[in-house]
């Protein structure tokens, strides 16, 4: 049966009465739904839709049309219900909930009067109010999720006149809503129902409450809440039905429906309405996989915010190199495949920003024999601050418990295969540096990249990623080691109370030997030692721009080949060097030459702290002031690289060394684990140095391949290619992509990125439910700066990561490489320099520093290492540092103890005045957050 409509504009709505599509658009966003719902079979309560005349009156011919139609319906000729149903109403954007006119209990003689109020309602301020306040609070949301054109739907109320739904008046013995999902949580597995006796109209208007019943996706019942004591408004068959209904209304329009419903005398369900739950977008479902989410450690490699082709290279790096681990441990090749997915998720970019995913990593140790065990390893690796109770990691495991004698033989083939592996390690170096050098390009290679093709690009990058990403078992199985290391000599010393401090365990791995990590700073002291007798140009390192500079170097030729030579063995080793955005020393090498100028111009040092009382340190009971024993008295650690003689205890030992109470055994035991441990973290700063050259020529051929893309007009610019995923770039030429339009791909993500810059970092650890981008925390639930605020005299603690003992003023570096090309001068004392975060490029600002002071980091981080290496002290773990203190703030740093004292200001103390402080302080200095100092570099216009 079709409905056809009338010759005054009307549509009948009736049960399996079919409408045709466009007839159901123009009768609004409440009575086009139903129309269809009727088409379809389900039980709509039955009327007449009156279309809306051009304009003029309402005419009497529409009026005597309507009111035939109205005569043929059952309860017709009684008390009506009116209705809008204007195009913006109960859409998926906005409902328009109560803002148009209805009236109930409408005499028939009444209906004309009724249908001009409803029109006149579109011209209420209120409608128009609701509009402009629904627009403003969709734009304004955190991270604007919608596109703009969705809020364009609210931006106004409509000018023109609605369709108008009228209905006989349903005589209902109990009615109500009910949601296909809790429009409050967002949680769609529910199905929540209310209700009231006789018609629902005061429990839709907020004036009464009535019974409310909870289902699960299944239909069982979960919570009963009665009104009153007479016994519930619905039996358990009834909610059944309802629950079907609307969780069929749910697959068929598209989500998750509020429904209007109503039970009449024979207790027969009719449907009213049925809307979107407006309110579930954006939003995340409580129920759905939790997300646990950590940049501890990862923040060393990738600070700040970065670009999808960095995180689409690194998360292709971390599932390839921990699924290796997994099989060089002796899991088993089937098991790694079936959990190749969770490989796959190791990582995870949030707002820019690239995080530990901590339940994958926990999932993949568990494939692992003695996961209990392991885990406390892993956290300790990872930098893990909350480690997870023994119930939550049990509940990750990937695979199920097996008995107890499998777990043994288990446990026995990776005690074998960790056996094997460390008999075999040395020659797996050897091995890895050889294919190291197979795999990259040397100079002349890498000289012939700016005139390879596009698929010889490729070609070189795929076999990177075959020869090394897929084979990187030297650096993990010397990580894992070094790590297991670490865990039990610290375990020990503890158990043992002979270090409950941990500064004998940062002694111990000090003076590492042949670190290639400390190169860079060796090689720049003695560069800066060769340009002392140049003042003049080393005032142009300072302050001069790289055309100032060139025309210099190109005159004295031997420091122009130093240069050079520097340049070409760590031109990648650069701050952010893991990120594919940053500009390398080869590109850019202003740094270097600013961090040369720093080493080498004569300037009074931060003054050494073993002088406590002038400091305003607490004083101990005798009266004396309080100086952590492991700070060496009239110590030079405010010089980096300065030879140290190890501190003496009362006894005129070394305090590095062991009691001698302690047994041969004990004493041999952590004179072994020392010695393996020295070496083995030497070695993982060599091997990290080759991480280095393999991102270094990975960001080369990506860029170049960038540069071709545009050079073919598909990008407008090489760095666009910063914003493509790697296998978009890749696939672009292989023939596999799934758009050609990389232009507007990568347009659309630099605007994200821009956003990025400008909001507010993430905390370092939070958790999600369901999509982790629907959920992340709001600017308003992140944790207000500032928490570090110790008592007066009181210290801040941190970790202890470089010993040395240093007191003055503290400069804060928000973007370090920005920090080096805007430092003024080389006056005043060299301040300890205060950071969120470090990596291994740091190295270029140990020539500016007499200590640092970081928020984020580890004891085995690269910057610690090499700090320790050249007597810079250091202190990590210091949470809101950047926010406590500011520039020209003067403090006492310990990095034995990780103690940190904020002194009073001192004017003309021991010949430092308030000029010198003033000289080191404001250049750089910028807003924590600062969104400009972020980002790819290649826009800064160099």
């Amino acid at each position: 049966m079709s409905g056809a409509p009338g010759a005054a504009g009307t549509l009948p709505l009736r049960s399996g009465e079919a409408v045709p599509a466009e007839l159901q658009a123009a009768a609004g966003g409440k009575a086009g739904p139903l129309l269809a719902l009727a088409a379809r079979g389900h039980p709509v309560w039955p009327g007449v839709v009156l279309l809306p005349p051009a304009d003029g009156p309402l005419t009497a011919a529409a009026l005597a049309e309507l009111q035939r139609a109205l005569a043929a319906l059952p309860g017709g000729a009684g008390p009506l219900a009116v209705r809008s149903s204007a195009a913006v109403e109960d859409g998926s954007q906005c409902s328009y909930a109560g803002q148009f006119h209805t009236r109930l209990h409408v005499p028939p003689e009444a209906l004309a009067e009724a249908i001009e109020a409803v029109w006149a309602s579109t011209r209420q301020q209120g409608v128009a109010a609701y509009g402009t306040l629904l627009a403003q609070a969709r734009q304004g949301e955190a991270g604007d999720r919608r596109d703009t054109a969705a809020s364009g739907e609210a931006a106004a109320a409509p000018a023109e006149r609605p369709a108008v739904l009228v209905q006989p008046m349903l005589p209902a013995l109990v009615a109500g809503v009910a949601f296909g999902a809790d429009p409050v949580s967002g949680h769609r597995g529910l199905t929540l129902i209310q209700a009231v006796a006789g018609l629902a109209d005061d429990l839709l208007a907020g004036r009464c409450d009535g019974d409310r019943y909870r289902l699960d996706r299944d239909g069982t019942l979960l919570e009963r809440q009665l009104l009153t004591a007479d016994g519930p408004l619905l039996q358990d068959e009834e909610l059944l039905q309802l629950h079907r209904l609307v969780q069929g209304l749910a697959r068929e329009l598209g989500g998750p429906q509020d429904v209007e419903w109503a039970l009449d005398g024979q207790r027969r369900l009719w449907l009213l309405q049925a809307r979107p739950i407006t309110t579930l977008q954006g939003l995340a479902d409580p129920a759905g996989a939790p997300g646990l989410w950590d940049n501890s450690n990862i923040v060393e490699s990738y600070p700040g915010v970065t670009t999808p082709l960095t995180f689409s290279f690194a998360r292709k790096a971390y599932s390839e190199v921990y699924a290796s681990f997994c099989r060089f441990m002796g899991v088993p090749a089937p098991l790694i495949r079936r959990h190749r997915a969770v490989f796959a998720t190791m990582i995870g970019f949030h707002q820019g920003r690239i995080y530990y995913n901590l339940l994958s990593w926990y999932r993949v140790l568990s494939l692992l024999p003695g996961y209990g065990l392991n885990a406390g390893f892993l956290e300790r690796m990872l930098g893990v601050q909350q480690p997870l109770s023994p119930e939550q990691r049990r509940s990750l495991r990937l695979e199920p418990r097996v008995a107890r004698l499998t777990d043994l033989l288990r446990l026995g083939s990776t005690l074998a295969a960790l056996l094997l592996n460390a008999c075999t390690l040395e020659q797996r170096r050897r091995d890895f540096r050889r294919r190291l050098d197979r795999s990259l390009l040397d100079p002349a290679g890498l000289a012939r990249l700016g005139s390879a093709r596009p698929d010889e690009l490729v070609g070189q990058y795929r076999r990177i990623e075959a020869d090394l990403l897929s084979h990187w078992d030297a650096p993990l199985i010397n990580d894992f080691y070094a790590m297991v290391l670490y865990g039990l000599l610290g375990g020990l010393l503890r158990r043992w109370r002979l270090d409950p401090d941990g500064g004998l365990l940062q002694r111990w791995i000090s003076e590492l030997g042949a670190v290639i990590s400390t190169e860079p700073h060796r090689r720049i002291r003695a560069m800066a030692q060769g340009l002392r007798g140049d003042p003049e140009l080393v005032a142009l390192l300072a302050e001069g721009s790289l055309a100032e500079i060139r025309p210099a170097l190109a005159q004295r030729p031997a420091v122009a080949a130093e240069l050079s030579a520097y340049l070409e063995t760590f031109g990648d080793r650069c701050l952010g060097e893991l990120k594919l955005e940053t500009l390398s020393l080869r590109d850019d090498p202003l740094p270097l030459l600013r961090s040369l100028a720093a080493a080498a111009a004569p300037r009074p040092q931060a003054r050494p702290g073993g002088e406590a009382a002038a400091a305003g340190l607490p004083e101990s009971a005798a009266g004396r002031p309080e100086v952590p024993p492991e700070a060496p008295k009239g110590s030079s650690a405010g010089a980096p690289g300065t030879a140290r003689r190890p501190a003496r205890g009362r006894a005129g030992r070394p305090t590095g060394s062991l009691p001698r109470s302690l047994s041969p055994g004990r004493r041999l035991l952590l004179g072994w684990l020392r010695r393996g441990l020295r070496s083995l973290l030497t070695q993982r700063e060599n091997l990290r140095f080759e991480r280095t050259r393999v991102f270094g020529q990975a960001r080369r051929l990506l860029l170049e391949l960038g540069q071709r893309c545009s050079e073919l007009g598909l990008l407008d610019r090489a760095e666009d290619a910063l914003f493509l995923e790697v296998e978009e770039l890749l696939a672009t030429v292989e023939g596999t992509a799934t758009s050609g339009d990389l232009r507007a791909l990568a347009e659309l993500r630099r605007r994200q990125w821009q956003q990025h810059l400008l909001a507010p970092p993430l905390p370092r650890r939070f958790r999600t439910r369901g999509i982790p981008g629907l959920d992340l925390p709001r600017p308003g639930d992140l944790p207000a700066p500032g928490g570090l605020d110790p008592q007066p005299g009181e210290p801040w603690q941190g970790l202890g990561c470089s010993p040395g003992r240093v007191r003055g003023p503290v400069q804060l570096v928000h973007d370090p490489r920005r920090w080096l090309e805007q430092r003024p001068g080389l006056s005043g004392p060299r301040p300890i320099l205060v950071a969120t975060a470090t990596d291994p490029g740091w190295v270029l600002l140990f020539p500016h520093a007499a200590g640092l002071l970081v928020e984020r980091g580890s004891a085995l981080s690269h910057v610690a290492i090499v700090a320790r290496e050249v007597g810079l002290p250091m202190v990590s773990e210091l949470v809101d540092i950047s926010q406590a203190l500011r520039d020209g703030d003067r403090v006492d740093l310990d990095g034995a103890s990780g103690r940190v004292w904020r002194l009073e200001a001192e004017a003309e103390a021991e010949g430092e005045d308030e000029a010198e402080i003033a000289a080191a302080g404001p250049a750089g200095r910028q807003a924590p957050g600062c969104a400009a100092a972020e980002g790819p570099d290649h826009r800064d216009g160099r």
